[in-house]
């Protein structure tokens, strides 16, 4: 299954999830809403009961004794004294559904409780909504804070997962940069040992000492690029230490201007512009992080070569790569493509031989 489908799965589980939490915080306030109405009616029925049947003289403190034993101390209210000879008066007996007195309890009144001939008392409610929802008060923010953890490991959860992702994406990107990076100082270290050994630079001091420079060159670029995975895998593990200490820019740069100076064979010049004299940080990192050829970003150098180029010529082109400071390159092997480009940029007798080269290779597929 995709990612966008797991993603899809994922918004409508959390839709559904959030609109059954609705409905269930829905009828939880109702059903409690319901109960607390009955409670109150049936206090107050009690109540009444005993002050007519002269238990009590004190209705209103029976009342609130009786709502206190059903957990409605938040309740407030008052008892108005009302004519018993009224269109509005309603008496216990004719309260015989629970509809019927949950609708005199929502306009906050209970039923008349008559005390003489002419008149009655009843209960006016003052604040019937604390009965109800002070109860469910303490799970509702309990529920908001629980539902708003949850969505924020949730979040948590994805932007790790992206991570992983990205992480996972630029492991793949750099171990195959690593495996061409690698494989092109092998090559240039095989064929300078084969030109070594063939003898043909001995009688050339100047060649020769060039030839191992190269390879010195292409081996500490073999030592860097490990390093690099050493350091990769240190910080992955979270294993990597830093030793910052306060660093001069100006002796590390000069360094590096020698360093490049030294492999160019025209005369070369550096203007350095050094916005700070120093910097705090880990000297070998801040020196690998310097250096322009390792940018991930610099372009890919493609080197082919005919059946004419013999050893000398290769090393020349890498010799050049290394003077122009180019840090990625790769040698491929030349394809019929790019030699009927090169024959058509040509017009002496190596076009002839090109054109040779084409046919032989045409016949040999």
């Amino acid at each position: 299954m995709k990612k966008s489908y797991y993603i899809l799965l994922t918004i409508t589980a959390t839709a559904a999830v959030l609109y059954l939490l609705g409905n269930w915080v829905g009828r939880s306030f109702g059903l409690n809403r319901q109960q607390v109405i009955r409670n109150i009616h049936e206090a107050y029925g009690r109540a009444t009961d005993a002050f007519e049947a002269g238990q009590t003289k004190d209705l209103a403190a029976f009342f609130r004794n009786e709502l206190d034993e059903v957990d409605l101390k938040r309740i407030k209210f008052r008892l108005d004294t009302v004519p018993l000879h009224g269109d509005s008066i309603v008496l216990k007996q004719d309260l015989r559904y629970f509809s019927d007195y949950r609708k005199l309890l929502e306009q906050h009144y209970t039923f008349v409780c008559p005390v003489n001939d002419t008149q009655g008392v009843h209960a006016y409610i003052q604040n019937l909504r604390a009965g109800f929802i002070g109860k469910l008060l303490y799970m509702f923010f309990g529920t908001i804070v629980a539902l708003g953890l949850l969505l924020f490991a949730i979040r948590k959860q994805v932007d790790i997962i992206r991570r992983q992702d990205e992480l996972a994406r630029m492991r793949e990107d750099f171990s195959s940069a690593m495996v061409h990076d690698m494989k092109n100082p092998i090559s240039s270290i095989l064929i300078g040992l084969k030109v070594l050994r063939s003898g043909k630079v001995d009688s050339k001091p100047e060649k020769k000492e060039k030839h191992f420079d190269i390879l010195e060159a292409e081996a500490q670029h073999l030592l860097a690029l490990a390093n690099k995975v050493l350091t990769i895998s240190k910080l992955e593990h979270g294993q990597l230490l830093l030793d910052k200490n306060w660093i001069q820019l100006r002796p590390m740069v000069d360094e590096l201007v020698h360093t490049f100076t030294a492999k160019a064979e025209k005369p070369i010049t550096f203007q350095v512009d050094l916005q700070a004299e120093g910097a705090y940080a880990d000297e070998e990192y801040l020196k690998e992080a310097a250096e322009i050829r390792k940018d991930k970003d610099s372009p890919v150098i493609l080197i082919k070569a005919t059946d004419f180029a013999n050893y000398k010529n290769l090393i020349d082109v890498l010799d050049e790569m290394q003077i122009c400071n180019i840090g990625r390159y790769a040698i491929m092997d030349i394809t019929p493509g790019d030699l009927r480009l090169l024959q058509d940029k040509t017009h002496d007798g190596y076009a002839d031989d090109l054109k040779e080269v084409i046919e032989y290779r045409e016949l040999k597929q």
